[in-house]
Parts: structure tokens; C-alpha cells; sequence
């Protein structure tokens, strides 16, 4: 036990750690999250105010932005098009919890905000790569997922559907997306060098009228979270 009178303000860091460590081993306790915004197509370029305030300006269709830290409560989000502050594209109050990361879509033909909490594995990652993906691209029909080889990761995925993580051997991979039942290639990422014990998120967005398909580092990597 540490007795916390004897410790003076030079000892600072060492409490912070003592504190992180300890929740590892007893439940966190942590009370921050994170919160980056995705522009899925439908406004081509888009102004966010949080609580009133503006947090992002002129993210463009297709775009997302860095993590924005903050604390675990309710928080209204407001969208405008760029520039625009007379009539709100969006108003919608959103919860966050505690020691959280999470992805807020402006997505659909019917314009509405998509929050996605990012989840670890139960069993931590050590020999894998950790793919998550959504569909955030408002088109008609279904889309399936695969990769370089072949191998289909998800089929028949409608607008608005997010899919449970999928574990993939690290090497360079491409991810591409075709329409259900269809052979030709829609959209694909970049090769990117997959690596072991990591999380990425794959999105499906528009750009204009084209559908991409994005791939990016989960904030679980990388983010101060128990």
C-alpha cells in the first residue's frame, strides 16, 4: 500500500503511473474518451459544432479527422455545410462512456450520425492484424469484402452495417469491394503493411459518386486508454 501523504508534488508522475498500473489489475477507473468524425459523402464538405462550439471545419466528403479527447458525458453535435450556420444539416445529442474510443459517421441519404465504439479483442492480439469494417457508403444493393488471394471477409453488407473484427495474418494486403454476387472491383485501398497485435478500421465511404474504400489505425493502437 502506498501512503499517499508521504509523496510530495515532485512525485506527481509516479502516482500517475502507480494509478494506470493499478487499474490494469483492478478495472479502470480512467475518465477520458475520444471521439474522430468520418464525412461518409452524403455533404461534400461539412462544419462540426460540439456544445455549440466549433470542433471541426470544412472536412470534406470522404475525410476524417484526428481524435478529439474529452470526458464521458452527453454531447450535442451539430453539422452544417461548410461555412453555414443558419440551419443545422444535423442535430443529435450523443453518449460517450468512460475510457472510450469511438467513430461518429455524417452518413445516408437521410442524413443521421453513426456512432461506432471501438472494441478490443478478449483475448488481446499477439500474432494477428485486427480488421473492423462499415459500410458507410449510401448506395443501393449489397457489397462484399475480400482480399488479395480471394478470401471473401464479409458478404452481402447493406448500407449503415458494421461488422464483429476479423483476425488476418500481417503481411501487404489490399483490401476490395465489389457488389454481392458480382465480380467487378468497385473500389480498394492502397497495399498497407498489416503488422501483429494491431487494430484498423475499414470504411466504405463516397466521394462524389464514387464509393471508396478507406483503411486507417483504430485509436485503440494509440490512444491513452486503460
Amino acid at each position: 500500500m502506498i501512503d499517499f501523504n508521504f509523496l510530495s508534488s515532485a512525485n506527481e508522475e509516479r502516482i500517475y503511473d502507480y494509478l494506470n498500473n493499478l487499474a490494469n489489475y483492478q478495472g479502470c477507473f480512467c475518465a477520458k474518451s475520444y471521439l474522430r468524425f468520418i464525412n461518409a459523402g452524403t455533404v461534400p464538405s461539412a462544419d462540426i459544432y460540439i456544445n455549440g462550439d466549433i470542433a471541426v471545419s470544412g472536412l470534406e466528403a470522404g475525410q476524417m479527422t484526428d481524435y478529439i479527447a474529452g470526458y464521458p458525458r452527453d454531447y450535442n453535435i451539430t453539422v452544417y455545410a461548410e461555412g453555414k450556420t443558419d440551419e443545422p444539416l444535423l442535430d443529435k445529442i450523443i453518449s460517450i462512456n468512460k475510457n472510450s474510443s469511438y467513430t461518429a459517421a455524417i452518413a445516408g441519404e437521410r442524413l443521421d450520425l453513426y456512432l461506432l465504439k471501438e472494441n478490443k479483442q478478449e483475448i488481446p492480439p499477439f500474432r494477428e492484424a485486427v480488421v473492423t469494417y462499415t459500410n458507410f457508403a449510401p448506395i443501393e444493393g449489397a457489397v462484399d469484402i475480400y482480399i488479395s488471394d480471394g478470401t471473401i471477409l464479409y458478404k452481402d453488407l447493406s448500407f449503415g452495417e458494421s461488422m464483429p473484427s476479423i483476425l488476418i495474418f500481417p503481411t501487404d494486403e489490399r483490401f476490395f469491394i465489389t457488389y454481392t454476387g458480382e465480380e467487378d472491383i468497385i473500389a480498394s485501398t492502397p497495399t498497407i503493411q498489416l503488422q501483429r497485435a494491431t487494430y484498423y478500421s475499414l470504411f466504405s465511404v463516397l466521394e462524389g459518386n464514387e464509393i471508396k474504400l478507406n483503411i486507417d489505425l483504430n485509436g485503440l493502437n494509440y490512444l491513452a486508454l486503460c
